[in-house]
């Protein structure tokens, strides 16, 4: 079994020879699988260090002179101080001024009063019959009961053992 590459162009050498007598001339890359040659891999990364180191120099060159050079290369008179300027008198423009109105009348929203639901008790005792389906708490519901405490008041009313235990036909009075 062969990886693929032919060494029908690949000199052969002897085993007697010693190492010393070839001189190395670089990688062969007839050999095939070139990009396993751990030599060219140390080239590029010269190259690429280099390069970096080579960036970073001109980077800092370049910021030095940006904030150094203009003190470095100024004539000794631009050092002097400067005079202070002294205060003079300025022309007034004259602008037209806007005079403010009277002012104007504005609604003021009027909160409409709200309603507030009041509970209306029930006038008379309701009755139900208990039909398929039914509950105690679906017949309390029913005749407008909507606070579920009034079930016990129920239970008790229609002699009940519990509140399941109603059945079908029964008068409920709520």
């Amino acid at each position: 079994m062969t990886c693929g590459t032919d060494l029908r162009d690949v000199a052969a050498t002897d085993i007697n020879t010693s190492a010393a007598e070839q001189p190395y001339t670089g990688y062969d890359y007839r050999y095939g699988e070139t990009d396993l040659f751990e030599g060219s891999i140390a080239s590029k990364a010269r190259l690429y260090t280099l390069t970096f180191i080579v960036a970073i120099v001109i980077f800092l060159a370049g910021t030095f002179l940006f904030t150094v050079g203009p003190q470095l290369f100024s004539r000794g008179e631009a050092n002097a101080p400067l005079p202070t300027p002294s205060p003079s008198p300025r022309p007034t423009l004259a602008l037209a001024t806007v005079t403010p109105g009277p002012p104007t009348a504005t609604r003021t929203p009027t909160v409409p009063p709200t309603n507030t639901p009041t509970e209306t008790p029930t006038p008379e005792p309701c009755m139900r019959q208990v039909q398929p389906e039914d509950t105690l708490t679906s017949i309390v519901l029913n005749c407008g009961h909507r606070d579920l405490a009034i079930i016990d008041v129920v239970v008790e009313l229609n002699g009940l053992a519990d509140e399941n235990s109603i059945r079908q036909g029964q008068i409920i009075v709520v």
